[in-house]
């Protein structure tokens, strides 16, 4: 994986969120609703052995997920990743393709 530059270096103001939990075909794991006022940008990293689709959603809610990118994961081409804030609401959700995981990390952090 490439390292990648941002605009705003600045101290982690809320504690960095990981999994290494691996997932079944087509399974799904989602991160907490996480509140990010004040906090302007999310950064982070993935890395999975099989095919999935890594999701970055936003609300104003926590029902309605209504700003949602999302990237395509090749196997073992680790990406990194870097959005600003712009709702009130944020979380990770990342959906594994047909095949189980033998090896899966994703690591991001709010500042």
């Amino acid at each position: 994986m490439k390292p990648v530059a941002y605009d705003n270096p600045g101290p982690i103001t809320a504690p960095p969120t990981f999994t290494t939990a691996t997932l079944l075909a087509n399974a799904e794991w989602v991160s907490a609703a996480f509140p990010v006022p004040g906090l302007t940008q999310i950064n982070g990293s993935v890395v999975a052995d099989q095919p999935g689709t890594l999701y970055i959603e936003q609300s104003e809610d926590r029902v309605n997920w209504d700003i949602s990118t999302y990237y395509e994961i090749i196997p073992n081409d680790g990406k990194g990743f870097h959005f600003k804030t712009l709702l009130t609401y944020m979380r990770v959700r990342y959906v594994n393709g047909a095949i189980p995981q033998n090896a899966f990390r994703l690591y991001f952090l709010f500042k």
